[in-house]
């Protein structure tokens, strides 16, 4: 059977048909929500466990709250620092090899170095044209 589809209502008639013919569309339609639906979920648990791994125990408090894990710096291997507050003190602890060793103590929390602002791709081309530009290159 032939149809026609002439406008929206067409096109609805056109797939009811189909779908009510042989499965078409709407089965199709169906499988692929599920199909979106279980991927969704599986990217939602392989990064909440990635996630999880990944910041170690980062922020872990003790049940009397008076130590946390501040930070954490991976270097290599299972080798890392990390960076303890006890009480009103903070610990930076060196972790390897199954030891643990204190590397300094601090009286109070170490503060963020202040970021350099990035220079400007157009600033940068400008300093090098700048250099080109010096004796003996064109001009008088």
């Amino acid at each position: 059977m032939t149809h026609f589809i002439t406008g929206p209502r067409g096109l609805a008639a056109a797939l009811l048909a189909a779908t009510v013919e042989g499965g078409g569309y709407g089965w199709a339609l169906a499988k692929m929500l599920l199909a979106l639906l279980a991927v969704c979920a599986i990217a939602f648990l392989a990064l909440r466990f990635a996630l999880r791994r990944l910041a170690g125990t980062t922020g872990a408090r003790s049940p009397a709250g008076t130590m946390e894990v501040v930070d954490r710096c991976p270097l290599e291997g299972q080798s890392a620092l990390w960076l303890v507050r006890v009480g009103e003190r903070y610990l930076l602890l060196g972790s390897g090899g199954g030891t643990l060793a204190k590397v300094a103590e601090l009286d109070r929390r170490p503060q963020r170095a202040a970021a350099s602002p990035t220079p400007r791709f157009v600033d940068i081309l400008r300093g090098r044209a700048g250099r080109r530009d010096g004796p003996g290159r064109g001009g008088s």
